[in-house]
């Protein structure tokens, strides 16, 4: 293809890295682990401050910190359940492969990058399995 006398031509497109090996699950274990390590020695040491008497925006400070490092942690401990269990590397809403890129930036990711996109922006992930017409929702 040319253009403004250029000529250009297309590469094939890298294949991508889906599948997990067992080295990339140890590899990915031992990093959660540290990650885990280091959200709950920040816990406790965010714990101590907790009674000294320090300004309200460093007490609130504080709090957003302390906050951040339990939601971390949970969803540290779900991608370690996800990994014993065998659901590793799939994403929780489509069950599509996270990606080992992504999980190698984010150890905990459940989701893939689209399902991650379409909740960024407000939208509900896919639905995975659709109920038999025989079932119904239980009234609320």
């Amino acid at each position: 293809m040319t253009n403004y006398g250029v000529t250009m031509t297309s590469l094939p497109a890298a294949p991508a890295v889906t599948e997990l090996t067992n080295a990339d699950l140890v590899q990915l274990e031992v990093a959660l682990r540290e990650q885990r390590n280091f959200r709950v020695h920040q816990l406790t040491e965010l714990s101590k401050g907790a009674g000294s008497d320090t300004a309200a925006a460093a007490s609130e400070v504080a709090k957003a910190l302390e906050q951040a490092a339990r939601h971390a942690l949970g969803e540290i401990d779900l991608a370690l359940d996800r990994l014993r269990c065998g659901r590793y590397g799939r994403c929780v809403d489509c069950g599509h492969a996270v990606g080992r890129d992504r999980l190698e930036v984010l150890p905990s990711a459940a989701r893939c990058m689209s399902c991650e996109h379409r909740i960024g922006h407000g939208r509900p992930p896919p639905r995975r399995h659709a109920m038999p017409r025989h079932e119904t929702r239980s009234a609320r």
